[in-house]
């Protein structure tokens, strides 16, 4: 997984999983000992959210876009 390569899909993303962790630590009391693990798993959920939204959805839209985009200019596909 490459952070570099689907930083638009964790900046898109990223938010849903702070929210919902953060609602997670207030449920649990705010632990202090627990903000290491928190910021810790955000960053993990959020690369594997951007992940999963390059791959099953930015990626199969972008060739979309292309094969759409060649066939409008005449242009033949490989």
């Amino acid at each position: 997984m490459n952070l570099g390569r689907r930083s638009y899909e964790i900046y898109l993303t990223h938010m849903f999983v702070v929210f919902a962790m953060f609602h997670l630590f207030v449920w649990a009391g705010k632990p202090l000992g627990g903000v290491a693990a928190l910021f810790l798993s955000v960053i993990v959920i959020s690369a594997l959210c951007g992940e999963l939204i390059a791959r099953f959805i930015s990626e199969p839209m972008n060739q979309w876009i292309r094969v759409r985009w060649k066939a409008s200019r005449g242009e033949s596909t490989p």
